[in-house]
């Protein structure tokens, strides 16, 4: 999961530096209100820890994709060699592709996201 929040000057979205599972820990880190510092424009802004957006990481996915593969190829090998035909690779290969590509991580973001801090008071 990455955090992000938007650049209140040039709208680039700032990678958030933290691997806080949820906006409650976020803001026992970095507090309610904290500066950040833009990348592209390098213009500093106070944000609160409402405005931090979780977004799905890619690790997991492209991980569970490659190792799902090798399962199909190391299975399907295993058996061809021992003189059998299976789709037994093929159906644990792709449960496990399946599995990371709709992996805990989507829930988690979303789970942040819906979560706001109630002491947030609009500037």
């Amino acid at each position: 999961m990455k955090l992000e929040i938007s650049c209140k000057a040039c709208q680039e979205k700032i990678r958030i530096k933290s691997n806080a599972i949820s906006r409650p820990e976020l803001a026992g880190i970095m507090g309610d209100r904290f500066s950040y510092r833009c990348d592209s424009c390098a213009i500093q802004k106070k944000y609160h820890v409402n405005e931090v957006v979780a977004a799905e990481s890619n690790l997991v996915k492209v991980v569970g994709i490659v190792f799902g593969l090798s399962v199909i190829v190391v299975t399907t090998l295993f058996f061809w060699n021992k003189g059998y035909i299976t789709n037994l690779g093929f159906i644990l290969g792709g449960g496990i592709i399946f599995g990371s590509t709709v992996s805990s991580s989507s829930s988690t973001s979303h789970a942040f996201n819906k979560y706001r801090i109630t002491s947030y008071d609009e500037d």
